[in-house]
């Protein structure tokens, strides 16, 4: 019972980490889009769309909403859908 216990805390405490790591990275990304530098704003564009795969594909595997690994998929979608558009000048 007690190893039970101690094994779902150590994956909550995991989980709680992650989490808070995500949220680090993708300030990260949002602080690139102030660059004026393009290319940094692009790969941070780039970056969002990764991140949204990555939810996609979790979210498949386990069964979840998208929304619950990644709040706000919608946006970051749309952040790197406007990333053809900065490339392609139009």
């Amino acid at each position: 019972m007690q190893m039970c216990v101690c094994v779902c805390l150590r994956v909550h405490v995991q989980a709680d980490v992650c989490m808070c790591l995500r949220v680090r990275i993708q300030v990260v990304f949002f602080m690139y889009l102030w660059s004026i530098d393009i290319d940094a704003v692009l790969t941070a564009m780039s970056c969002f769309r990764l991140l949204c795969e990555e939810a996609e594909i979790r979210c498949g595997a386990d069964e979840l909403a998208v929304t619950q690994l990644l709040p706000n998929h919608a946006i970051y979608s749309e952040l790197a859908a406007a990333s053809t558009v900065l490339t392609t000048g139009r």
